[in-house]
């Protein structure tokens, strides 16, 4: 095992045993190459049985246990937190494959960033092949009439106006020593949330995160609007879960004035689902969103 000083780069990704977890491994072992530096990569395991993840010459990889498969992933980036070593700290999903020249990009912008408490978040991009299909353009640039329900695009894309509510565990890094025992919290279930919750507990102690436009990830899973609409409900539970923590937080408009005003919409604008494909799926994600 490296020491300290010789890790340049902790990467944590959770992990049920997708296949892309090969790619991602893969893409990160090649940067690795060129860039001469000693990365660690730290995969929690959250699956049942064995997963043969291959043998990477360039990477340090360790394999962390869950304490039972399926805990979810805050346990398992929380295994792999426990074991980083390195001082700086990304964070990818089994699922984001970095785009060529992501691991330089990120050591180079840290070390021109060294206050601690300076963070780094780079796009969710899909694969190119992917770049003309309406519903995945739409999960994550939304349309005129608002947002898509995943990552925000717009605003990684143009690093503008950036919040604790875009710590995304896609594409993320921030020092170790400010991340120092802080933990994702383990109440929630299932996905949605508790990647931007820490977010928010690290912003209240000062975390300033910039934008990396250049230095993206490509998101390999293919997505269906049942599944958008399955995780939606998971994020409902969760965001609900968000405000027990943190009451000062709305992230549900359940009980407030959004809350009726979205309301009245969607039933009034359901026959816009006739004329408009984008704005169907829309108006079922927001459906789904407010009444679970």
């Amino acid at each position: 095992m490296c020491s300290k000083i010789e890790v340049a780069l902790s990467v944590v990704i959770p992990t049920v045993g997708r296949e892309t977890l090969r790619q991602v491994l893969r893409a990160l072992d090649e940067q690795a190459k060129a860039s001469g530096q000693m990365v660690e990569v730290i995969v929690g395991w959250d699956g049942a049985g064995e997963w043969e993840g291959g043998k990477y010459e360039h990477l340090a990889v360790v394999w962390v246990r869950t304490p039972a498969p399926r805990s979810g992933a805050a346990t398992a980036r929380n295994a792999g937190l426990a074991r980083a070593k390195g001082e700086i700290v990304a964070l990818l999903g089994d699922d984001t494959v970095p785009e060529a020249g992501w691991l330089a990009g990120v050591l180079g912008w840290h070390a021109q960033h060294p206050t601690r408490t300076d963070a780094l978040l780079g796009p969710v991009r899909w694969p190119s092949d992917w770049a003309d299909d309406a519903f995945h353009q739409w999960l994550v640039r939304g349309s005129w009439w608002g947002a898509g329900p995943q990552f925000d695009g717009g605003k990684l894309e143009s690093g503008e106006g950036l919040t604790w509510r875009h710590f995304y565990t896609s594409n993320v890094s921030l020092k170790r020593e400010f991340l120092e025992e802080k933990r994702f919290d383990t109440g929630f279930v299932g996905w949605g949330f508790e990647d931007t919750e820490l977010g928010y507990r690290l912003t209240q102690e000062g975390m300033t995160l910039h934008a990396a436009p250049s230095l993206g990830v490509r998101h390999h899973h293919w997505q269906t609007l049942a599944q958008v609409l399955r995780q939606t409900r998971q994020a409902r539970r969760n965001a609900l879960y968000f405000r027990q923590l943190h009451p000062e937080v709305a992230l549900h408009p359940r009980g407030t004035w959004r809350g009726v005003v979205l309301g009245v919409w969607l039933r009034l604008s359901w026959p816009l689902t006739l004329v408009s494909q984008k704005y169907g799926w829309w108006h079922a994600w927001k459906s789904v969103w407010l009444w679970g």
